[in-house]
């Protein structure tokens, strides 16, 4: 879907987080792959590592992102279906 410029406050929290960029990739709960309760998410960097929640909240990865422009990305992953 590309990059986005989102504002973000510096006091929220992992779930906070998520659930913006949720709603910013996934208006109205689907994309044009998927919906979003068939996906597991997590936030994560550009290298698809996932950003613990202890890095949170967001002021605290930020003052870790000394010289690099922060970046944050929804990681996703479909999730796997038992029945057959």
């Amino acid at each position: 879907m590309g990059p986005r410029q989102i504002s973000l406050n510096k006091d929220m929290t992992y779930t906070d987080v998520m659930d913006v960029l949720k709603s910013t990739f996934f208006p109205n709960g689907r994309n044009f792959i998927t919906k979003l309760d068939k996906v597991s998410c997590l936030i994560g960097n550009a290298k698809g590592e996932e950003i613990p929640r202890s890095s949170f909240p967001l002021e605290n990865f930020l003052d870790q992102q000394i010289h690099a422009k922060p970046r944050l990305y929804l990681l996703t992953k479909l999730k796997v279906s038992l029945e057959s």
